[in-house]
């Protein structure tokens, strides 16, 4: 019996059911059979349109490349209309890549100079790039164009907080006074800038009760019990810190995501014989700073451990911890009831913080762990540069992300050149950075007592830690790199802000015990910050060292 062979179906209705896939916001069954479309049609063909729904269809996948890439393919079928721009300066805004969003908040009003939409975006934008001055000469420009729109909280809220995070908390302080009076009631934005503000001046216990009185006027927002637990965590109230830091469990905005396990909660129980997960959360240099007191844990003489981390860092949780079970962070049913059947207990890492560094008394007799490696290994890994130089200083500069909300905090590869040629020449540097431009590599290969790795220590972590263990000492920002060094044994020379929630009160962080921290105003200029620690460096070099410089 002949059978006839299946039709092939057309383009046309291949496609038909597109539309009501992207109406009902079925993304996921949407995705593919809208990549097929734009495979076979030059931009042209596609059309503006459609360019602009395939951008945002790529938003909502959180595919942020292959979005910013639809809109610039828009943008180069019709250059002049603003549908495309204005997708990317939200799309910058969510990335918190603000130099980006800046250049597209500025094209976007040279069209149309007098939109307070525009007018607000960039405004906001200034805001996270610590720019008050521009803020202010910005504002009183929305003023002029319609006073309403510049006495929206909301506007006023990203003034105050540019103002406290430049270091001008006197100044954010007046304009608060002049901001709540044209207000006859509480709103959200004048009560998070409050307690923002008292804490720039030094007031913890307002800032406390502002708080305090937010938690009980909007009970079901948990942002102000999370900003409270910070303040808290900050100035040392570490019981009530812990306490209000739990909340992140129920908030939709926090960023990381909640391990799903029908197991009770470990609230300090005995472990003996007994059995735990305790699973990742937040950032990679998070989860080795949590984990810093994890002995304590394993000191309870639990019958299993699971550690659940992100899966670039298993390598080195099973070097640190090679008595525990270490397997990759994720919600997998399957898995997951295998692990319920079989252990106690589950807890996430900063809940087993705050369930054992309940003061600073508690946190400095915590043990620690760290990860030693042989000096063949250093030599195997620097080759004839280990013995060239005896003293070695690690330099990392910046997160992975060059342009966001951390940026101010970094250094650009300049400040650590300044860095090198302000050393004796007989001193060896050693680059821990990861992920860095060819831009950056060229800056700092001109020098001969700079040693640049050629591993990928991005994805290698272990690897990142060990060339870090190279060193005598490292200088680094707030990244994972501080975390590494302190697993690692290293001292660290890192930088942050004077009431940090990571210090718990303390007033160098607690985690490790070889970090230090230079203490910075808001305002206080990367170069100031560069010349202090090169003052640091100076004064703790050996006397017999060269004084010959780059």
């Amino acid at each position: 019996m002949k059978t006839k062979p299946p039709r092939k179906e057309s383009a046309k209705a291949k496609y038909k059911k597109l539309p009501k896939l992207l109406e009902k916001g079925h993304f996921e069954e949407a995705e593919p059979l809208f990549d097929a479309f734009i495979a076979e049609r030059s931009a042209g063909q596609i059309g503006y349109d459609n360019l602009i729904s395939y951008a945002r269809l790529k938003l909502a996948r959180n595919k942020n490349s292959d979005a910013e890439t639809a809109a610039m393919m828009a943008i180069s079928v019709d250059e002049m209309r603003i549908q495309a721009p204005e997708f990317l300066l939200e799309l910058y805004l969510k990335q918190k890549l603000y130099t980006k969003a800046l250049h597209i908040a500025d094209r976007l009003l040279q069209a149309s100079p007098r939109s307070l939409h525009y007018r607000t975006n960039r405004l906001t934008v200034l805001s996270n790039m610590n720019q008050s001055d521009e803020v202010l000469k910005e504002w009183h420009v929305i003023r002029e164009i319609d006073s309403e729109a510049a006495n929206n909280p909301s506007v006023q809220h990203t003034v105050l907080n540019a103002l406290v995070t430049d270091g001008r908390a006197e100044e954010a302080a007046e304009y608060l006074i002049e901001f709540k009076a044209s207000v006859k009631s509480w709103t959200a934005w004048h009560a998070l800038s409050e307690p923002h503000i008292y804490a720039g001046l030094g007031d913890f216990d307002r800032a406390i009760e502002s708080l305090t009185d937010s938690v009980s006027k909007d009970p079901d927002n948990p942002v102000w019990q999370w900003n409270r637990g910070l303040l808290r965590l900050a100035h040392g109230d570490l019981v009530d810190g812990w306490k209000d830091y739990e909340v992140r469990w129920g908030w939709d905005d926090f960023p990381s995501p909640k391990r799903i396990l029908d197991l009770p909660l470990w609230q300090g129980q005995d472990l003996r014989d007994r059995s735990i997960v305790i699973s990742a959360e937040q950032g990679l240099g998070d989860q080795i700073m949590f984990s810093s007191i994890l002995l304590s844990v394993l000191n309870m003489n639990p019958s299993r451990i699971r550690l659940e981390v992100q899966d670039k860092a298993i390598p080195i949780f099973k070097l640190w911890y090679p008595e525990c079970e270490v397997g990759s962070w994720k919600n997998d049913r399957e898995v997951d009831e295998e692990l319920e059947s079989a252990f106690d207990f589950h807890c996430p890492m900063a809940t087993v913080c705050g369930l054992l560094m309940t003061s600073e008394r508690a946190i400095s007799q915590l043990p620690r762990r760290k990860i030693k490696i042989s000096d063949q290994e250093k030599g195997r890994l620097l080759g004839n540069f280990s013995e060239k130089y005896d003293i070695k200083i690690g330099l990392s500069w910046r997160s992975s992300a060059i342009d966001g909300e951390r940026a101010s905090q970094y250094m650009n590869v300049n400040l650590c050149e300044m860095i090198i040629q302000s050393l004796p020449s007989d001193i060896g540097f050693v680059i821990v950075q990861y992920k860095f431009s060819d831009e950056e590599r060229a800056v700092l290969e001109k020098y001969p007592n700079v040693f640049i790795p050629m591993e990928d220590l991005f994805d290698d972590v272990l690897l990142n830690g060990k060339y870090c263990a190279t060193c005598d000492l490292v200088v680094s920002p707030a990244t994972v790199v501080v975390q590494l060094c302190g697993l690692f044994g290293i001292p660290c020379m890192s930088w942050g802000a004077e009431k940090s929630w990571v210090n718990l009160g303390c007033d160098q962080p607690p985690w490790f015990g070889t970090v230090h921290q230079i203490k910075h105003k808001p305002n206080m200029s990367k170069g100031q910050m560069v010349q202090s620690i090169v003052n640091i460096l100076k004064s703790s070099l050996p006397n017999n060292s060269e004084k010959q410089v780059h």
